[in-house]
């Protein structure tokens, strides 16, 4: 984008949709403008720095699946597009979004954490991956493995 372009300081956030591309923009008053583009993505841009400065943010991250990674003092969890938080929860972190689960890390434990903040399963571990293809990397008890969605281990 080139510098005197009216999308200066927006940041895309992908999702797939499998009917069409729709690009959103949010404006300095958050209301959402939707072009249709074509079959495949949707794809939707948005203000990051207006978000942050308008819900006092420390940190905003990239949105991935439409949710975006956020800091407000020692508090981690993710926000929606509008900049509303997604859930009420808070983590000691939190990871991006991949296939429908996030990392999150609570009192030194990493899980999977859905779209509504709520864990995916019950386990808890040293490190976690992104999901790729349905399984995640894990690591307890000095071994390495991996989970499905649901968190059950799979045997290689």
């Amino acid at each position: 984008m080139d510098l005197k372009s009216p999308y200066k300081g927006l940041f895309p956030c992908l999702k797939i949709d499998r009917i069409k591309i729709i690009i959103h923009t949010v404006n300095s008053s958050f209301k959402q403008i939707s072009i249709k583009k074509r079959e495949g993505t949707k794809m939707e841009i948005l203000l990051v720095e207006e978000i942050k400065k308008q819900f006092g943010y420390d940190y905003v991250g990239r949105f991935y699946e439409c949710l975006a990674r956020a800091e407000k003092g020692t508090q981690r969890f993710h926000i929606r597009p509008d900049g509303q938080p997604a859930y009420e929860q808070r983590y000691d972190d939190v990871g991006i979004f991949s296939e429908g689960l996030a990392p999150a890390k609570k009192e030194g434990q990493w899980f999977h954490i859905r779209p509504d903040g709520q864990p995916a399963y019950e386990q808890r571990y040293i490190i976690v991956g992104l999901f790729f293809e349905g399984l995640a990397l894990v690591e307890s008890d000095g071994q390495q493995f991996r989970i499905c969605r649901d968190g059950t281990r799979v045997e290689e």
